[in-house]
């Protein structure tokens, strides 16, 4: 029976393509200036305890899922643009690069969001 890719060494399917140079610094940087300038808007208006019990949450149940889909096959990752180290399969930048930052700037998007709406509902009047 032909394989449908290449095997590593544990049978598995892995995937590595170009000289190894991991991409998640040139990732982090656009995540990193979207959330700092939003921060300077919002951050007083944000209930960080309660944004970090989202992100908490959001590992709790994407994490699992994650490391389901990289034992499965359905999810891999080039060999050649991950840092390296995994944590049950997962490459570590996966929840500290994804996992934090996409739920800080969808909430720091959400009160900028708000806060620019009172401004001008308070202009209207």
């Amino acid at each position: 029976m032909p394989e449908d890719g290449p095997t590593g060494k544990d049978g598995g399917f892995e995937y590595k393509k170009g000289d190894w140079r991991p991409d998640w610094p040139n990732l982090l940087l656009p995540f990193l200036a979207v959330f700092m300038l939003l921060y300077r808007f919002a951050k007083e208006h944000v209930d960080w305890r309660a944004a970090f019990c989202v992100v908490g949450l959001f590992e709790c149940v994407v994490f699992p899922a994650e490391i389901f889909s990289v034992h499965r096959g359905h999810w891999v990752y080039n060999e050649a643009r991950i840092w390296g180290p995994r944590v049950f399969g997962v490459p570590i930048e996966e929840p500290l690069l994804y996992y934090l930052f996409c739920p800080l700037i969808i909430i720091t998007v959400m009160q900028a969001i708000r806060l620019a709406l009172v401004k001008w509902e308070e202009k209207g009047r």
